[in-house]
């Protein structure tokens, strides 16, 4: 008979899992693991000896994130009492995001409310240098700006846009006569890998290209770290064409999840 247990996972089994995780294929996931172990939570399901599932959790964005990795067979994954016994230890809010794979949807279904149905996004990896802007009009947005930065993050409802990401990660923009037009940041910034995040435009600037601006030079300054990477909505033709039009590509497809944990 299986005997089926949860727990925390260890220092030494993180490590172990470093040289399991495949980065474009798990890459919120490898973020945890990689970049935001101290600040994340990891706890596993084991069927005996064998590690079944693992959720990751890290919440120092406005709404907690979730990732996981399932290194076996999905249908022997008990993602609710998962849950449920990581709820033990770890202090959940009522509400998270996580982006799961379109075969995970159906299991995730059976311990989180979704607050809204998932939305298709796309991970596209930066690739063609010679389509990045050779001149933009972009500065790096200075840390006194806070409150400018915060009113378009509400204006535009970046979910995942925190006071913390802003003065752990730079961010650059683009005025227009004294207003914040446009402004970028990320989300990850490590020799590991780099992410774009919490980018946005004001009403006002919209189609005069200043978003495009931002994402070229904010790909300029990752790619001098490493591999640049960004998530888009695919429903969003708009942006996806844009990220094209700067030398991206799409790698692989995520959902976007807001849940409900617990009643």
């Amino acid at each position: 008979m299986i005997e089926t247990t949860f727990a925390p996972m260890t220092e030494h089994q993180l490590n172990q899992l470093q040289n399991q995780i495949v980065k474009e294929e798990h890459l919120p996931f490898y973020d945890m693991l990689m970049d935001k172990r101290k600040t994340s939570t990891f706890f596993a399901q084991w069927n005996d000896e064998d590690l079944v599932s693992v959720v990751a959790f890290h919440d120092e964005y406005s709404l907690p994130t979730f990732a996981y990795y399932f290194p076996g067979n999905l249908e022997a994954v008990d993602v609710e009492n998962l849950f449920h016994e990581a709820e033990k230890s770890v202090k959940f809010s009522h509400e998270g995001i996580a982006l799961l794979k379109e075969e995970e949807l159906p299991m995730f279904y059976h311990h989180g409310t979704m607050i809204a149905p998932p939305r298709k996004m796309q991970l596209m990896r930066h690739q063609d240098d010679t389509k990045l802007m050779s001149e933009t009009n972009v500065q790096e947005i200075r840390r006194e700006n806070h409150e400018e930065v915060q009113a378009l993050a509400e204006e535009q409802e970046l979910l995942t846009f925190s006071k913390d990401a802003f003065e752990k990660f730079p961010f650059f923009g683009v005025w227009e006569k004294g207003r914040l037009a446009a402004m970028g940041g990320f989300s990850a910034f490590s020799e590991h890998y780099v992410e774009i995040n919490h980018v946005a435009t004001a009403s006002f600037a919209d189609r005069k290209g200043c978003s495009q601006a931002v994402n070229s030079t904010l790909t300029e300054i990752g790619k001098q770290t490493s591999s640049v990477y960004v998530y888009v909505y695919a429903d969003d033709i708009a942006s996806v064409r844009l990220y094209e039009s700067l030398g991206f590509e799409a790698v692989n497809e995520r959902f976007f999840v807001p849940f409900m944990i617990g009643d």
